[in-house]
């Protein structure tokens, strides 16, 4: 049965010998998996992580927003002569903001079943990959005007100075993301100009609550 899962992931990363680094601690989740951006806003660095999330594979992402951020989930399937796959890869993102600026925080999940032959299993797995959270969040930088330029898939093991043959991307860089090496999301406005046309603005509207991951 596990042999199952193994055929999928490795139709999932780059063929390799090692596994890409992960989060292995409290205090490496606290080192990749959250930033903080003095000077920002909780609304920009929201809208940012949403652009990001939605470019990796436009047409199959779904979110339900909250006041503290969204819920993405992404469907994907994916077949081989071997093995099948199908499930979800659900991202929970959670920002707040104080006098000094904007932090936040992702927790990346993908679940669902493997199949080969007569045989088929559950997977879930907490992808906690060194390389997605600097991916993502580089991107996240480049949206708020923090950083120059975007990082595609391509450029992603050289830029953020990761193992080439396992980068650890499977969040946002496998053969089921269209949109892995796309042109970049269009830049928020500058802060100053997007506080004002929140000034000018309709109210906020009526929270829409996003469950948790609880399985």
């Amino acid at each position: 049965m596990i042999q199952t899962w193994a055929i999928v992931a490795a139709m999932l990363v780059l063929p390799a010998c090692a596994m890409p680094e992960r989060t292995m601690s409290h205090a490496a989740w606290m080192q990749e998996a959250t930033r903080i951006w003095p000077g920002e806003t909780k609304a920009r660095v929201i809208a940012a992580a949403e652009a990001v999330v939605k470019q990796s594979d436009p047409r199959d992402i779904q979110l339900e927003y909250s006041r503290q951020g969204f819920m993405a989930r992404r469907k994907f399937f994916l077949y081989a002569v071997l093995a099948t796959a199908e499930g979800e890869d659900r991202w929970t993102f959670h920002a707040s903001e104080n006098s000094e600026g904007a932090s936040a925080s992702v927790r990346i999940i993908q679940r669902g079943v493997a199949s080969s032959g007569r045989f088929s299993e559950r997977f879930r797995e907490n992808e906690s990959y060194v390389g997605s959270f600097r991916l993502f969040y580089a991107r996240i930088d480049y949206m708020l005007g923090r950083r120059a330029d975007w990082i595609t898939c391509s450029d992603a093991a050289r830029k953020l100075e990761l193992p080439t043959e396992t980068p650890g991307l499977k969040a946002l860089c496998t053969l089921t993301h269209q949109g892995a090496d796309a042109a970049p999301p269009a830049r928020l406005p500058p802060k100053a100009s997007a506080q004002a046309i929140a000034r000018k603005g309709p109210p906020e509207p009526p929270q829409i609550s996003a469950a948790e991951d609880e399985d």
